[in-house]
């Protein structure tokens, strides 16, 4: 491994045409001059191969012997190494409805993760240039191509538990959805479809709007007409309330269970609720998303 190649001079003829195989392998092999793509391919059969010939950096022999990379017949020709940042663009969709079941904090929402993700994300994936988009589609009044166009463009999906949580089915695969429910109903109807589309769910669960929940019994002529049930429904909805708002439990009234509740229309009374909720902590947790897709791009 003692042995070199033979010096060339860097200059503006420089050529690596040949090289002296013998100097290379040793006086068994025939002294004459050969190509050095040969040498380190089928004339290398049978040879000991020098290990500081191909070292896996740019020290390596022939780049040291023959001053290749700053040869002006070299440079005139070498391109700079493209040194920018990855991009990681993140995409936030917020696919809103009107009245029952609407996002009530989904302009807020949109702004903070505006303010905090880009920063957020740039943070914890560093080197990548991220830059954020955050938009809110009502998915009742677009129209079908901008809805499909929009959530094809987006990484992660926030929509309210509604039909227009079926859109999910045109995201790409390992993008995020996160479905707000309303308090005290839950159903893995789209996180089903979701899972069919390789696409990841996550959950939150909105503050219990109880005046909106129990003006809609007093409505329901079905639900004031047993009013043994209704009174021990309101009982099971204010414990559970007073539950989530301690922080003891989101989800301890499940009226999507059967039997919960023998009260006619409490079902369509709780879809009837405005959704209300953390926005920090639901930014929080779709810049989580947003980190995980810059990280699995760049990795």
């Amino acid at each position: 491994e003692g042995e070199v190649l033979t010096s060339l001079k860097a200059s503006a003829d420089l050529s690596l045409s040949f090289i002296e195989q013998e100097r290379l392998f040793g006086p068994e092999s025939e002294n004459k001059a050969t190509c050095f793509h040969t040498v380190v391919s089928t004339m290398a059969d049978g040879f000991t191969m020098p290990a500081s010939l191909l070292d896996a950096d740019e020290s390596h022999q022939i780049m040291k012997e023959t001053a290749l990379l700053s040869a002006p017949s070299v440079v005139g020709h070498l391109k700079p190494r493209n040194v920018e940042p990855m991009k990681c663009p993140i995409t936030f969709t917020v696919v809103n409805k009107q009245k029952a079941r609407e996002l009530k904090n989904a302009y807020k929402l949109k702004v903070t993760l505006l303010e905090q993700a880009g920063p957020a994300i740039q943070a914890a994936v560093p080197g990548v240039d991220v830059k954020v988009v955050a938009q809110i589609v009502p998915y009742e009044t677009s129209t079908f191509p901008k809805l499909v166009a929009a959530l094809r463009a987006t990484d992660v999906m926030i929509g309210p538990y509604s039909e227009g949580m079926a859109n999910a089915l045109f995201m790409r695969p390992r993008t995020t959805v996160i479905e707000v429910f309303p308090f005290a109903y839950v159903t893995p109807l789209y996180e089903n479809l979701c899972q069919m589309r390789n696409i990841k769910h996550l959950s939150v669960i909105s503050e219990p709007q109880t005046k909106t929940f129990k003006l809609c019994l007093q409505r329901s002529q079905a639900a004031m007409s047993d009013r043994e049930a209704l009174q021990g429904l309101l009982e099971k909805w204010d414990a559970a309330s007073l539950a989530y708002k301690e922080g003891r439990g989101l989800h301890e009234l499940k009226l999507e269970v059967p039997g919960t509740s023998t009260v006619d229309d409490a079902i369509n009374c709780a879809l009837e609720q405005v959704l209300e909720f953390d926005v920090d902590e639901l930014v929080k947790r779709a810049i989580e998303e947003g980190i995980a897709r810059c990280k699995s791009n760049s990795g």
